[in-house]
């Protein structure tokens, strides 16, 4: 007599052991949509600017750099990023891509291996169930990846799967989540637990473990696959813990409380049905039928973090995770209908969210139409582009992989026209997350470990910064201002001194401002280290929204810094690992009397950071550089900290604060270039008395030009005296390079015209406040290799 969740009678079912053709066919087929609906692997990512596109590309480049792991970079995501972010570089083709077609299959063969044998309905709604909710979450890959280790881990503790080809689908998988867990630090976090709890269950059920130690080789041999060196590891895994641990604290963002609520209930639905389920069916030990509700709860809460300590569009990674999981468990341990009605409602909560809630049709007012649209994008048109582009692939290797290097240099040189900077001899790093714009204009990228300013939110973090700034490979120019489209010099209304941190008094005293160039300041490295120094330290133990004062700046003295040590209980360490740490908020006083409210970050602020004056972009830290007196609404005379009273027990009463006056540091910069060539000549290293500047196009020069009321230049084409007229034609323009991209003047000049062919000028007033020219020539109708043009002083009048 069977028991009453069992699905199997007690002797085993013909087939159990072996593998159906059926299972097989279903096991390609779902790995197939898996790769062509859930990644799109066959169009992979080019570089892109801002905030996300920055990352994306600093870490592809990265790689190919052979920069390393640990010693060079310290990120969310590893040196295998790419499996996620499918950004295309040197490794893409013949690693990643091969790497996630295999994931993809191994997954599908996992899953398949799920259904019950001989169970033809059971089979076709597990692969159905899944290939929907992983398409639903093109976009949100973490769904997919984060739960993927769920597969072999069910599969391992099948009650009917126990033949060896099951066993060596497991085990394949689990070397294949290995080699992903290369590409996010959240990905062995979900899966290594797991695989341990799974292979201790698989010993009490005198099974062979065979989940963690091929989930450790395939780690090992991504390590070496990403040409990384194993030595590198211990930093690696401490600075990934880094990340980890830090990040509740720094980037939780707060959101509907009703969505948080449905989560946390179907969670719990969740888990009680599959113990329900384990604990009527299950075999063995006791202990053993606490695993797989165990082992749901761990990912589950991996997933909950994941969407909801930053609780915007990435709630989607927990709900479509979710709903895979969900789906995963009820075909592995439900009977046939209650698994199909379980399924069926995870693709429909998959759906809602995905497509209608928070997803590409939340809008009320077009959310029918775009439901649709977007159900179409996902099960249709993207599917249907990806085969198409999988089948150039396989016919034509080579001609798709200089089609992808032709998209690749045509994304770098829009990213280059559309912003330029100048020629900077030596390495950069920028301070604001702008590395695709550094990279794509040609510079030496040098950057600091952790080379996002937001995402610097430990003090283990910061030392590694300054570390780096002053050791050897620290970078001639540091580029200094705020992140783009935030208005501050960081982001979610944080106060904006976090922005760094302590690295602060490492660019005061190692660095001096050289120029602006747009938004941003350009530091050079200083030949000998500025003095800087700090006062005797005032120390004072403090309660939440206690003030404490700062007082006007002393006679002598730039700035204050301050550290302030928020410390959690017992609890609220508790509290962070299960969720999030308390929101805390500084409120600041100024000089003139206003006061603002700031997001703080307990990381930054525990390992200092400059308190006063405030600053808010590229003049005004110049200001503070060359020591300027600060305007009084940027000068803080008191802060308080704030912490919800309700969370209070989650933090220790007291906070310990320090201030330190910093006084010495440099000179004021050079002064600002008295007309463009001037500006033209420094830009490129020229002396302004020295030669024409020669061009051959297309080129872009950029030019400093804040202060400047117009634009003086001399023009021409580049011809010997004895040249005949040709049907050459060059165009030269001048744009708005500070964001604007506005074109302010153009002319062409024709090789065949007597007129074009001698020297030309131009005399242009420029819009009031533009601080960035961009000097441009272009060849049409026909040019030479090799025609060229120049720019030149102003005639003389």
């Amino acid at each position: 007599m069977t028991t009453t969740g069992d699905r199997a009678a007690p002797a085993r079912p013909r087939g159990t052991r072996g593998v159906s053709l059926g299972t097989i066919a279903a096991a390609v087929l779902l790995g197939a949509w898996l790769s062509i609906a859930a990644f799109h692997p066959f169009t992979p990512a080019v570089p892109q600017p801002g905030l996300d596109g920055s990352w994306v590309t600093a870490l592809g480049e990265a790689a190919d750099r052979g920069l390393r792991w640990g010693p060079d970079v310290a990120f969310t995501y590893g040196p295998a990023s790419t499996l996620v972010t499918a950004y295309f570089n040197a490794a893409y083709l013949p690693v990643t891509l091969p790497l996630l077609l295999a994931t993809c299959l191994l997954f599908g063969a996992s899953t398949a291996l799920l259904a019950p044998p001989r169970g033809p309905l059971a089979l076709a709604g597990t692969a159905a169930a899944t290939g929907a909710v992983a398409a639903l979450s093109i976009g949100y890959p973490d769904s997919v990846f984060l739960v993927l280790p769920l597969a072999p881990f069910l599969l391992r503790l099948s009650r009917v799967r126990t033949g060896p080809v099951p066993a060596l689908v497991a085990g394949a998988t689990a070397v294949a989540v290995g080699m992903i867990g290369m590409s996010k630090t959240s990905f062995p976090l979900s899966a290594v637990p797991l695989f341990v709890l799974g292979d201790a269950a698989a010993v009490l059920r005198r099974r062979v473990p065979a989940l963690t130690l091929p989930c450790a080789l395939g780690f090992l041999l991504s390590d070496r696959v990403y040409r990384q060196n194993p030595a590198d590891l211990p930093l690696f895994f401490r600075q990934q813990w880094e990340v980890v641990s830090g990040y509740s604290d720094a980037m939780a963002l707060d959101g509907s409380r009703g969505e948080l609520l449905a989560f946390l209930l179907a969670v719990a639905a969740c888990i009680l049905l599959a113990a329900g389920a384990e604990w009527r069916g299950a075999g063995g030990r006791t202990a053993s039928r606490f695993a797989v509700p165990l082992g749901l709860a761990w990912v589950l809460l991996i997933l909950f973090k994941a969407g909801f300590v930053r609780q915007d569009t990435h709630t989607l990674i927990a709900w479509h995770g979710l709903a895979l999981a969900a789906s995963l468990v009820a075909w592995a341990r439900f009977r046939p209908r209650a698994a199909a009605a379980a399924s069926l409602c995870a693709v429909a909560v998959a759906a809602a969210f995905g497509l209608a809630v928070v997803g590409p049709a939340a809008d009320p007012a077009v959310r029918g139409g775009a439901v649709v649209a977007a159900a179409h994008r996902v099960f249709v048109a993207g599917p249907a582009a990806q085969l198409a582009a999988a089948f150039d692939l396989a016919r034509d290797p080579s001609a798709f992989a200089r089609a992808r290097r032709a998209e690749k240099a045509a994304a770098w040189r829009e990213i280059a026209e559309s912003a330029p900077l100048p020629r900077l001899d030596g390495g950069v790093d920028v301070i604001p997350s702008r590395q695709s714009r550094l990279i794509a204009s040609g510079l030496d990228y040098r950057p600091r470990p952790s080379f996002q300013e937001y995402s610097t939110y430990t003090p283990a973090l910061i030392a590694a910064n300054r570390a780096f700034l002053s050791g050897p490979r620290a970078p001639d120019w540091v580029l200094f201002g705020p992140e783009s489209g935030f208005g501050s010099m960081t982001l979610d209304r944080r106060y904006p001194n976090l922005a760094e941190g302590a690295l602060w008094l490492d660019l005061l005293a190692l660095y001096r401002p050289e120029r602006h160039i747009g938004d941003l300041l350009a530091l050079r490295r200083r030949d000998v280290p500025a003095p800087l120094a700090l006062g005797a330290a005032r120390r004072s133990a403090v309660g939440f929204d206690e003030e404490v004062a700062v007082g006007p700046l002393p006679d002598g003295a730039r700035a204050v810094f301050a550290t302030v040590d928020v410390r959690p209980t017992l609890l609220g360490r508790l509290a962070a690992f299960l969720f999030r740490s308390p929101p805390l908020t500084l409120s600041a006083r100024f000089a003139d009397g206003h006061e603002r409210v700031y997001q703080f970050v307990p990381g930054i602020g525990s390992s200092g950071f400059v308190l006063s004056p405030t600053v808010n972009n590229a003049t005004e830290f110049e200001a503070l550089a060359d020591g300027a007196p600060p305007p009084p609404d940027r000068v803080v005379t008191a802060f308080s900290l704030h912490a919800p009273p309700r969370m209070r027990a989650l933090l220790q009463p007291a906070v310990a604060v320090t201030l330190q006056t910093v006084s010495g540091g440099g000179q004021a910069a050079p002064p600002a270039p008295d007309s463009a060539w001037s500006a033209l000549s420094a830009a490129e290293g020229r002396a302004p008395d020295g030669a024409d500047i020669g061009v051959v196009p297309p080129s872009l020069l950029a030019v400093p030009a804040a202060g400047l009321p117009r634009v003086e230049l001399g023009f021409g084409l580049a011809l010997a005296d004895d040249a005949p007229p040709g049907a050459e034609r060059l165009c030269f323009a001048i744009h708005s390079a500070d964001g604007t991209a506005r074109t302010l003047w153009r002319r062409c000049l024709d090789r065949a015209r007597e007129a074009d062919r001698g020297p030309q000028s131009v005399s242009l007033a420029l819009p009031p406040g533009t601080s960035e020219l961009a000097l441009g020539t272009t060849c049409e109708a026909g040019c030479d290799e090799g025609m060229g043009g120049y720019w030149a002083p102003p005639p003389r009048r």
